[in-house]
Parts: structure tokens; C-alpha cells; sequence
């Protein structure tokens, strides 16, 4: 137990500077893909956080390698190897912690190679072609009609310099047969947190609902968001 609680300090310690080592450089490379792509700094977290299961698993030998030396070379300036060997302890029966740490971090990275990492790099796969194949950019020209699919087409009159930030907005859906036209003074453009959907935050506007039997509903909001999913633009 002495042995054990004497390497555990110096194993943790290894074990987060060397797995911070390794994802410090992914981080960097992910910060440039996202300049390049676009997206939000949340999306380098995610990535990050699901390469962890990947990178400990590799920094595990690194670390354990360095535990084993920096104890073994204290025991030996500090004469408490050969105190324990004038108690007749052997050098068999020193290692023997060594080796069963050794059967304990083997048994965890089984556990991370063979059944977390191939979860945690789906995930990653995953955000990683939502970041840099994304269909659209969450930018419209003015004065179009936007099909954004299951019957929803939008326009603006006035489109900012970033294409994301719209004046008098204009948007009209079929929704199960009924027809919703909505208007709003302004609107704004982006991307969910998963970079699979368009995002349109409308303004002060009004929304005419008209079903295909009865009175039309109108309706006033503040604030209303809409999720799209881009098809095409035309003229």
C-alpha cells in the first residue's frame, strides 16, 4: 500500500501533463478549423471532450512509465530500497505493485480503446463533418426566396453586409394544410449548437395562420424562432 500511495501522486501528475500536452495541440488545430469553417468556441469544447477517452489512452503508458521512474529513483536517493531490502524484502516482491498498477491500467484501457473511444470519436466524426460540409453558411442575399423545405419559404427586403441580419421579413410555411404567413420588422440568421439546422430569430412581428376551414388566427410575438433547413435560393 505504501508503494501504491507513493506512485499514485506522481502517476496523476504525469498522466495530466501529458494528456494535456497532446490535447493542447488538437485544440489548435480545431481553433483553425473553425476560423476557417466558421462555428462557436462550444464546438471546440465538444470536440475536445470527446478525444479525451482517445488521448488517455495513449498518454497511460507515457505516464505510468514515468511514475515507475520517478519513484524508483526516490526510493534510491532517499536509501529507503535498501532499508526495505535489509527488512528482507525482495526485489520480486517490490515490483509486485508495479505489476498489479500495471494489470489495473491495462484493464482501463481496454475499457477506453474498446468500448468508450468508439462512442467519443463517432461524436467527434460527427461534429467535425457538421463544421466543415455544413450545406450553408446562414447567409441570404436580399430580395430572395429562400426555399428552406417542408413548404417554408423566406425573403427580407434589406440584408446586412454579413447576410445574417434581416429587415422586414417575410416567411410563409404549410403546416399540415394550413397556411402560416408571417411577417417581422426584423430577423436574424444562424446556426444551432449542432450545426444541423438554420436558426431564424424574428422580431416584433405578426403571424396570420389560416387554416384550410375556419377563421384565420393572428397572432403577435416579441420574439419567435424558426428552425430551417436549407434547399435552394432563386431570384
Amino acid at each position: 500500500r505504501y508503494i501504491l500511495r507513493e506512485t499514485t501522486k506522481p502517476l496523476l501528475i504525469a498522466l495530466g501533463v501529458v494528456l494535456i500536452a497532446l490535447l493542447m495541440e488538437r485544440i489548435l488545430r480545431l481553433f483553425d478549423l473553425l476560423a476557417n469553417h466558421g462555428g462557436a468556441f462550444d464546438l471546440v469544447i465538444r470536440m475536445a471532450a470527446n478525444l479525451v477517452p482517445h488521448y488517455l489512452g495513449l498518454a497511460l503508458p507515457a505516464a505510468y512509465f514515468i511514475a515507475i521512474f520517478v519513484v524508483v529513483a526516490r526510493f534510491g536517493d532517499d536509501n529507503e530500497l535498501d532499508a526495505l531490502q535489509a527488512t528482507g524484502l525482495s526485489v520480486a516482491r517490490f515490483t509486485r505493485p508495479f505489476l498489479w498498477l500495471a494489470v489495473g491500467l491495462t484493464a482501463l484501457s481496454v475499457l477506453l480503446f474498446g468500448f468508450i473511444q468508439p462512442y467519443s470519436r463517432y461524436a467527434y466524426r460527427a461534429i467535425y463533418h457538421a463544421v466543415v460540409y455544413a450545406a450553408w453558411d446562414a447567409t441570404v442575399p436580399p430580395a430572395t426566396f429562400v426555399s428552406a423545405g417542408d413548404g417554408i419559404t423566406v425573403t427580407a427586403d434589406a440584408v446586412d453586409a454579413t447576410g445574417r441580419r434581416l429587415d422586414r421579413v417575410f416567411v410563409h410555411q404549410m403546416v399540415e394544410g394550413a397556411v402560416w404567413a408571417t411577417t417581422a420588422a426584423r430577423g436574424t440568421l444562424g446556426m444551432d449548437a449542432e450545426r444541423t439546422r438554420i436558426r431564424l430569430t424574428l422580431e416584433d412581428g405578426v403571424q396570420v395562420r389560416t387554416p384550410p376551414v375556419g377563421e384565420p388566427v393572428v397572432l403577435r410575438f416579441g420574439r419567435l424562432t424558426l428552425y430551417l433547413s436549407i434547399i435552394h435560393i432563386s431570384q
